[in-house]
């Protein structure tokens, strides 16, 4: 499992920004509740993306008792996905991190960015 770097886009942008090699473990990053996640498939089947919540139930002072559930995104080839941003009381672990999934990493990259 890698640690995927956030990228901050800025007025200058990002000029090259740096996409990674999804890992078969799965990735993390350093989320702080206000990133996104982009997917882009280059290989020739769809790729199932889960970003898994820690957090699934709670009791919210407005709406009471509720559920979070795990986000699965399917990535269809030749496309790009944008992702998130994930809530970081429900999503993170203990070290602040968020986690990514994969059902195959062939041809397929990610990137972690934040405004």
């Amino acid at each position: 499992m890698a640690i995927i770097s956030v990228q901050s886009i800025t007025e200058e942008g990002i000029p090259a920004p740096t996409r990674t090699a999804a890992e078969s473990g799965g990735d993390t990053w350093e989320n702080s509740g206000s990133e996104f996640v982009e997917i882009q498939n280059g290989g020739e089947g769809s790729v199932v993306v889960t970003f898994t919540a820690l957090v699934t139930s709670f009791d919210s002072p407005t709406y009471g008792p509720a559920t979070k559930s795990s986000r699965t995104i399917t990535v269809a080839p030749g496309l790009t996905s944008l992702i998130g941003p994930f809530v970081a009381s429900a999503f993170n672990d203990e070290n602040g991190y968020c986690s990514i999934s994969y059902t195959s990493v062939t041809s397929l990259t990610v990137a972690i960015f934040t405004i």
